[in-house]
């Protein structure tokens, strides 16, 4: 099965959220992140769409930029509260290279579905 979860977000580079900013700046920004997927994907689809993971999964992250885009080591440290969220969630068993096999694209944010800066994550069982 393959499920589509569409977040308004875009990912920000792991610079944005790195060291240099306060503790408290770097967690409100990766708590936003992290609880994205819940209210603009799952809430959407209706919670039962998608079954809690008891095997490896697959993940797909697009990220459409308004940004130029980053290099690929600051596009995967970004996206790290996203697929942090999606553990928490039980939608992969863990973020370990055994459990979850994630690729990662990003264009620019007029190349997106929707025209605007969005986040789109494909999850296949």
């Amino acid at each position: 099965m393959t499920w589509h979860i569409t977040i308004p977000l875009e990912i920000p580079s792991q610079n944005a959220t790195g060291k240099g900013r306060t503790w408290r700046a770097r967690a409100a920004a990766t708590k936003k992140l992290r609880t994205a997927w819940h209210y603009h994907g799952i809430v959407a689809m209706g919670r039962a769409c998608i079954m809690k993971a008891t095997s490896p999964r697959a993940l797909h992250i697009i990220a459409y930029r308004t940004r130029r885009c980053a290099d690929i080591a600051n596009l995967i440290g970004g996206a790290k509260a996203c697929v942090d969220g999606l553990v928490d969630a039980g939608l992969l068993v863990d973020d370990r290279d055994t459990m979850a096999a994630i690729t990662y694209e990003q264009h620019a944010a007029g190349k997106s579905p929707t025209k605007k800066p969005c986040t789109i994550i494909t999850v296949t069982e």
